[in-house]
């Protein structure tokens, strides 16, 4: 990973070299860009705050498939989610089961320095989607909340309004949320408790 962030960088030092160059610009300008760059691509404590969901976990979970639907208990699986490129994402493997049929599903999240937002990434083996969003932790740290946009195959719904929900309960204990905010019938459509191994 270490290498890879060199490659990176020093890419970057002689784009910026070059730019600099064309652009008319002196030394002390391109060390200003260099600082500048290095500020907005350093892990600070809201990627800190991450590090709360590092480790192994096993999930129980359960799903609703509608407002007024009851919830249906799902099969406990387990996550992995570990820090990479130096601290700047986690990634999070899942693995469990859906109605007896295997599940796999790769998920990061991220602060974004420059526009100060979180940001999350979702795709598994039972779709061929990417799922994204947006959003912000709680003040003191124990919520985070993120909004994306989701499509329903089933009903041929897409664009949908999705809210991501983090809460961390304690250091063992993690409860995350997919809420379905379409207008008129919001209703949360999965619930998983993550309990460090």
């Amino acid at each position: 990973m270490n290498r890879v962030f060199i490659v990176l960088f020093s890419l970057i030092v002689f784009a910026l070299a070059a730019f600099a160059q064309g652009e008319g610009k002196t030394p002390e300008d391109m060390q200003k860009m260099m600082a500048e760059w290095q500020k907005w691509s350093t892990p600070g404590p809201e990627h800190q705050l991450l590090g709360k969901m590092v480790g192994e976990w096993t999930c129980t979970g359960k799903s609703w498939m509608g407002p007024d639907q009851p919830p249906m208990e799902g099969t406990p699986g387990t996550a992995k989610s570990e820090f990479v490129f130096g601290g700047r994402f986690l990634k999070s493997d899942y693995s469990g089961d859906i109605m007896g049929m295997p599940f796999q599903g790769v998920g990061y999240l991220g602060y974004d320095n420059f526009r100060q937002q979180y940001w999350m990434t979702w795709f598994d083996n039972m779709t061929t989607a990417l799922f994204t969003a947006y959003g912000a932790a709680s003040a003191d740290g124990t919520e985070l909340t993120l909004m994306g946009k989701s499509d329903d195959p089933m009903t041929g719904e897409k664009d949908k309004d999705t809210k991501y929900y983090y809460k961390f309960v304690d250091e063992n204990t993690m409860i995350f949320e997919v809420w379905d905010m379409t207008q008129g019938k919001t209703y949360k459509g999965m619930e998983m408790t993550y309990t460090k191994k």
